[in-house]
């Protein structure tokens, strides 16, 4: 049988606006208006929940802030910690690292696999970042351009060779190596790579495709490299 508070659902929408004149602890205090007594009061252990929410998501010492001066990454996790204190079993987010550069989008998605782990929330978002929810989601629900679903066990669908057909109409790959959609142009000019520093040979293949060249094992030009320095 389920508590009351995992059967509550909470969702954080893709865009909510930065309005001018809320602090921070003002804001997430009032997704706890549910809480809140006959006089608009918090109890006190909701009290602690926020405080503990701004520190679980690191922003403590933004409490007092205006919210439309914050960050897209820092205003994400002020989203995050106004869901956490709502006491919710279920968080839906929409796209939330649309907005983010590479950090806080690392950051956002650690956050909320750490919540899903400790809090023991489930959590259920979409999102365009392939390579973060291979590496933190359970589960995965791929839609298709025929719109249909495939969903499984994260790993599964990687091993099973589901994601090599996912765009089979677009000019792209998944690279299982990287966990990642790389592109799957054609290359008029070919050598071969001669390389023992897989770093360094990721690399050169990488300034190569750039360039226009691929890589094939049987051609006769061919390049050595041996060490970093020599680049």
């Amino acid at each position: 049988r389920m508590e009351h508070n995992q059967c509550r659902v909470t969702m954080i929408p893709s865009r909510i606006p930065k309005v001018k004149g809320f602090t921070v602890k003002e804001f997430v205090k009032v997704s706890c208006f549910r809480q809140t007594d006959m006089s608009g009061k918090l109890p006190a252990h909701d009290i602690t929940a926020l405080e503990n929410a701004l520190e679980r998501l690191g922003i403590s010492n933004l409490k007092d802030r205006d919210i439309s001066t914050l960050s897209d990454g820092e205003f994400q996790k002020a989203c995050i910690a106004a869901a956490l204190v709502q006491n919710a079993g279920i968080i839906l987010l929409d796209e939330p690292t649309a907005f983010l550069d590479v950090a806080s989008r690392i950051e956002t998605m650690n956050n909320l696999h750490r919540l899903a782990q400790e809090e023991h929330k489930a959590i259920l978002l979409s999102s365009h970042d392939i390579n973060q929810s291979l590496a933190l989601a359970n589960r995965l629900w791929l839609l298709r351009n025929d719109r249909s679903m495939i969903e499984g066990i994260t790993e599964d669908l990687v091993l099973s060779g589901v994601l090599d057909h996912l765009f089979a109409d677009r000019d792209v790959a998944f690279d299982a190596n990287i966990g990642d959609f790389t592109s799957n142009k054609s290359f008029q000019k070919q050598v071969s790579l001669n390389c023992e520093d897989a770093l360094l040979k990721r690399w050169i293949i990488n300034a190569l495709q750039r360039e226009g060249v691929g890589i094939s094992n049987d051609m006769p030009n061919s390049i050595t490299a041996t060490s970093r320095h020599e680049i």
